[in-house]
């Protein structure tokens, strides 16, 4: 399957979104019914979008960007508590490193 067949597909589809704003990623889902039609990873530096079994295809790059809005809205969900109010595809809130985020998941548990 071609991006054009993609995006036809998909367009016949509820998106749903869950958005990290403090690391700028979201993972989506593309449903028609209760089936899943596809999945699909968005960050800074990644975009990949795969279909789901009957259909074909997996997307990267700029080819994943342009399925990033088919479909109707759907859910649209937070994983984060301490992210900024805007989300921004691949925008990591300022200070956020690995060694803050372990000190903050890892604080009263020692």
């Amino acid at each position: 399957m071609n991006v054009d067949e993609a995006q036809v597909l998909l367009n016949g589809c509820v998106r749903s979104e869950l958005r990290d704003h403090a690391f700028g990623d979201t993972e989506v889902t593309w449903t028609n019914g209760n089936d899943l039609i596809a999945e699909g990873y968005f960050n800074g530096e990644k975009a990949d979008v795969f279909l789901i079994d009957p259909h074909e295809g997996i997307f990267k790059g700029s080819d994943a960007f342009i399925l990033l809005r088919c479909g109707t809205d759907g859910v649209l969900e937070r994983n984060d508590s301490i992210g900024p109010e805007e989300f921004v595809i691949g925008r990591t809130m300022s200070k956020l490193t690995k060694e803050g985020v372990k000190e903050e998941l890892t604080k009263g548990k020692e």
